[in-house]
């Protein structure tokens, strides 16, 4: 994406200038809520002058430093969630040509994991008519 400005140099002609336009980046989302197992996708959109060149970065719910996660796409997909992918995801968006980087905001990724009932069983003999006591 150039920008081009025309004005007269001469009352005869006129001048075409292109100026490079740095990257501005968005997501789609701000927030990811999904059960483990499902797929999570986040989007990274962005617009200035190419190239552009997409990074994602990732700090996971239990780390401090920012780790590279994948490059080169404008999509990132993470199939069967779990709740060690809790994080947040972050696109950056660099342009070689201009020697600039642009970060979106982050998408929290939160992952719930469903329910677990766990009841040890064991036989029982009941007389009939007489009360019986199951506790959760």
């Amino acid at each position: 994406l150039l920008h081009t400005l025309s004005f007269p140099l001469l009352p005869s002609s006129s001048q075409h200038y292109s100026f490079p336009v740095p990257p501005t980046v968005w997501t789609t989302s701000s927030s990811i809520q999904l059960l483990s197992g499902k797929s999570a996708l986040i989007v990274c959109e962005a617009n200035g002058s190419y190239p552009l060149r997409f990074y994602w970065k990732r700090r996971l719910k239990h780390e401090t430093a920012e780790k590279n996660f994948s490059s080169g796409l404008r999509r990132v997909e993470i199939r069967d969630v779990s709740s060690h992918d809790e994080g947040l995801y972050t696109c950056e968006v660099y342009n070689p040509r201009l020697g600039v980087r642009s970060r979106s905001k982050p998408v929290e990724l939160i992952v719930f994991d469903p329910p677990l009932v766990s009841i040890p069983l064991h036989d029982m003999t009941v007389t009939q008519g007489s009360n019986v006591k199951l506790s959760c």
